[in-house]
């Protein structure tokens, strides 16, 4: 009980918050493993996934509200379309011809600032979700 009485409230507290943290840390460190590996191979230039507000961020000022609305609909289709190629396992060929289908019905966002990131949301889409890597040239021939 002496050592209790020896011990002051800042030192007490002091050892606690190190304690949570090295806690907290180990946590990270444990159940994020594969990702922190992922996170320092790739470094911090991986490519994010693409939202609306994104979208929209990257377009030039005046580009007509028309396509901002075909991108929101052309984001929906796609998340659909990429529930559905996971679910039944859609090999490189069948993703690109799908995505080929649908984009055939957008062909008005091609060659506007919108493609780039609308390529980059189906290259990161494709990745997570069908563990499929798109190549620049393939994310251009499906337009």
């Amino acid at each position: 009980m002496h050592m209790l009485s020896s011990v002051s409230w800042q030192q007490f507290i002091t050892t606690l918050i190190v304690l949570l943290f090295i806690y907290y840390f180990l946590v990270v460190v444990i159940c994020y493993r594969k990702d922190l590996v992922q996170l320092s191979k790739e470094g911090l230039s991986k490519k994010q996934p693409v939202t609306a507000s994104k979208v929209e961020a990257t377009a030039q000022p005046g580009t007509n509200n028309v396509l901002f609305s075909a991108v929101h609909e052309l984001m929906e289709e796609l998340k659909g379309l990429f529930i559905t190629a996971s679910k039944n396992d859609y090999p490189k060929e069948e993703l690109l011809m799908a995505l080929q289908l649908k984009l055939r019905n957008y062909s008005k966002l091609k060659g506007t600032p919108l493609q780039g990131s609308m390529n980059n949301h189906i290259a990161e889409e494709s990745k997570n979700h069908c563990e499929v890597t798109l190549t620049d040239q393939e994310l251009q021939n499906i337009w």
